[in-house]
């Protein structure tokens, strides 16, 4: 889906979009829901929304959709009837833990969270120039 806009303008200037030319294409592949909100926002956040949605190929959105809704039509396409709770035993629970239990996972969230912030700072600090600012 393209949208057209009456006058497109750059650098966040205001434009004119159309609508019912916007309404009707996306009623066109059933997802006119996406205008729900559409009189709540100014002329820059209408004109953002329709850039957004010009972006996406809804019928190629809608086509999977309706690949995964005939995948759980299928006989074993749905796994719900497969799925079990999981067995109290493998499923902590911060009312049922000590408190020795709650420190050492409080101790490996935190080394685990160390250990992240260290592999980002590396991949920073390995390229030429710092992406910060």
């Amino acid at each position: 889906m393209k949208v057209t806009l009456s006058s497109q303008q750059m650098d966040g200037v205001e434009a004119h979009v159309d609508e019912a030319v916007l309404r009707q294409q996306l009623e066109e592949h059933s997802q006119g829901h996406l205008l729900k909100f559409w009189d709540h926002l100014n002329e820059t956040e209408r004109c953002q929304l329709t850039a957004e949605l010009s972006s996406l190929d809804l019928g190629y959105v809608n086509r999977c959709y309706e690949a995964c809704i005939g995948d759980l039509k299928r006989p074993n396409g749905n796994c719900d009837n497969h799925l079990e709770p999981l067995p109290e035993s493998v499923v902590g629970s911060v009312v049922r833990s000590d408190s020795e239990t709650l420190k050492r996972y409080e101790y490996e969230g935190l080394m685990l969270f160390v250990s992240l912030v260290s592999v980002n700072l590396d991949n920073v600090y390995s390229h030429d120039t710092c992406i910060c600012h």
